[in-house]
């Protein structure tokens, strides 16, 4: 059972009530109301006596151990600001607390400010019964630790609460709905590298993006909250958080479950999925908003966790000539599956495949070969690509992108205007990363498309490789011996691995441990922790392409050379080539399938 270190409230702090009506609060009649100025530093216990509009920030708060009251008057700032995404912005703060401990702040609002309030590097903060809205910021804790976030109502802010590397606090029973898209944006809670938190009792709802977002956050505990509206609903990119209540056996109400009650217990049957790889679930989701405060018995457990997944098999899929091929990794040579194809994409069921011919998608079954009876229509040409959330194919270049969803016949148009060298989809579903000369474009595919930002690389962009828990991006910097490191969260370089030679493809480890790397001097495995060289192989003729097992045991490498074309596969223990696949014609692209 996780133990959660206690968050102790300031000293002789008595919460509130969620909202007061204006004047002095129960427990603070001595203080006198303040007018202050903004930017006014605040050491002592405060009550503001009326609204107050700023240009910048309107209160800094100077001393710990002091309470803050809003008195349930306004502060209004000049708007959200630049974007100043993943860092505090502070272009103007509402409530500003740096380095502060056991300070309460409660009751009242704080409006269209670039942070409305901003607890960096504070701990043992109260904040309590405060409307946070139409701010970048709703409420943003940076290295902030063992701090209580409750009664609180944060609205069609950017991002309404955002955690980045703060751990045991607590937010409960608070409301974030509403929040606003601009790419990044969009999200009702979002913790990113943030350990041991409590999120009890809230209402997350209608939120543009997600509702909930965890990026590399563990041992955190997640209950009892109203989750329903969002698009879609939650995230996590690692797992390690525990989405219910263990003692009591009680999740989270989520709008769009679909499983049954039928012993009435006021508890799904079946477990909720939480989205995103962490590949966790809500075991014990609640059928009906708020059902723990109306369930009159304790529920049945129903709940068995699944069984380990066993080892899987893997088919070749390659893209040689003008068309696709199959083949067992044991095959003497790949089989010709009839389907014409410039470009090929594969799903996240590891079995869909994508294949462009021309201005023409089809969908086959890469495991029975089976071909969809639909065709479906692409106006422009481009690097094909499968987005993360299974249905829908995309296809980017310099006229312009194209998104169907395979499962209708539906098909969305975006503005692109770069030439695309790779494209990796990011696990939020409606952003692409895009390599171009000119570095990794974020691909929003929302409102017609948009670029809101480039990431500089090295050198020109070359192939991109995604970690399967989404927390690492891969980029070669062509021409410079380089492969960029990039936080896809943070959307900076945050670490280079020098090569040899130029990378022409990547792939990375199921466990997200090793990249390897395939160049014109063959295969290199670099572990990922200490950019250590494990390993190289020479293979004749030149790789072009490079796929992984998905038990991360064997590498799969195109190969084209004057007396070999076809699948060189190797194995990932000692780095030797074990077998060869032959083909007629040279492979283009090679991606591995699993059942």
């Amino acid at each position: 059972m996780l133990v959660l270190a206690a968050c102790q409230l300031p000293s002789g702090v008595v919460p509130g009530p969620a909202s007061q009506s204006a004047g002095a609060p129960t427990g603070a009649a001595s203080i006198a109301p303040s007018t202050p100025g903004c930017g006014q530093v605040v050491t002592k216990d405060f009550l503001l006596a009326q609204d107050l509009t700023c240009s910048g920030d309107a209160l800094v708060v100077g001393a710990d151990g002091i309470t803050i009251d809003l008195g349930g008057r306004t502060l209004t700032g000049p708007g959200k600001g630049q974007r100043n995404w993943p860092n505090p912005n502070l272009d103007s703060v509402g409530v500003k607390l740096q380095g502060r401990s056991h300070v309460t702040l409660r009751n009242g609002s704080i409006s269209a400010f670039s942070t409305g309030i901003l607890l960096d590097k504070s701990q043992q903060i109260l904040v309590d019964g405060i409307t946070s809205a139409l701010s970048y910021y709703g409420i943003y804790l940076n290295e902030s630790t063992t701090s209580i976030v409750k009664n609180m109502k944060i609205r069609r802010n950017t991002y309404g609460l955002h955690l980045q590397k703060s751990s045991d606090n607590q937010v409960l029973d608070s409301e974030m709905s509403q929040q606003e898209y601009a790419s990044p944006g969009g999200y009702g809670v979002y913790f990113f590298n943030s350990q041991r938190n409590r999120l009890v009792g809230n209402t997350i709802a209608s939120n543009l993006n997600w509702g909930i977002w965890f990026s590399d956050s563990k041992e955190n505990v997640i209950f009892h909250n109203n989750v329903s509206g969002n698009s879609p609903q939650v995230s996590d990119n690692v797992g390690g958080n525990t989405w219910y209540d263990t003692g009591k056996k009680e999740g989270n109400y989520w709008a769009d479950y679909t499983g049954a009650d039928s012993d009435n217990d006021g508890i799904g049957d079946t477990p909720y999925a939480i989205g995103g790889p962490g590949q966790v679930v809500d075991p014990y989701p609640f059928v009906k908003t708020d059902g723990w405060g109306t369930k009159h018995s304790q529920p049945i457990d129903h709940y068995r966790a699944p069984e380990p997944k066993g080892r899987r098999d893997a088919r070749l899929v390659a893209l040689a000539g003008s068309g696709v091929l199959t083949a067992s990794p044991t095959s003497d040579a790949a089989i010709s599956e009839g389907v014409p194809a410039s470009e090929i994409a594969i799903a996240p069921d590891d079995r869909t495949v994508y294949a462009l011919s021309g201005d023409i998608l089809r969908v086959m079954d890469a495991i029975t070969g089976a071909v969809g009876s639909r065709r479906y229509q692409i106006e422009v040409p481009g690097v094909l690509a499968a987005n993360r959330d299974g249905r829908h194919a995309i296809v980017v270049g310099p006229r312009g992108a194209v998104q169907v969803d395979t499962t209708q016949l539906e098909r969305e148009g975006f503005n692109y205007s770069h030439q695309p060298r790779d494209v990796a989809p990011s696990w939020k579903h409606n952003q692409l990363f895009v390599s171009t000369d000119k570095g990794v474009d974020l691909f929003w595919l929302g409102k017609g498309g948009a670029v809101p930002y480039t990431i500089p690389l090295d050198g020109p962009g070359g192939a991109l490789a995604m970690n399967r828990s989404g927390t690492r991006l891969y980029a070669v910097a062509r021409g410079a011996g380089i492969i960029d490191v990039i936080d896809p969260e943070q959307y900076v370089v945050v670490d280079r691995i020098r090569t040899s030679s130029e990378a022409i493809a990547l792939a990375v480890a199921p466990d997200d441990g090793t990249l390897y790397v395939a160049s014109a001097e063959g295969v290199a495995a670099i572990d990922l922790g200490s950019h250590a060289l494990r390993g190289a192989t020479y293979l004749a003729g030149t790789p072009v392409d490079i796929g992984i097992s998905p038990n991360g045991d064997q590498l799969y490498v195109a190969i084209d050379g004057p007396n070999e074309r076809g699948i060189a596969v190797v194995s990932t223990t000692d780095l030797r080539e074990s077998h060869f696949v032959r083909m007629e014609a040279s492979p283009q692209r090679v991606l591995v399938a699993s059942y």
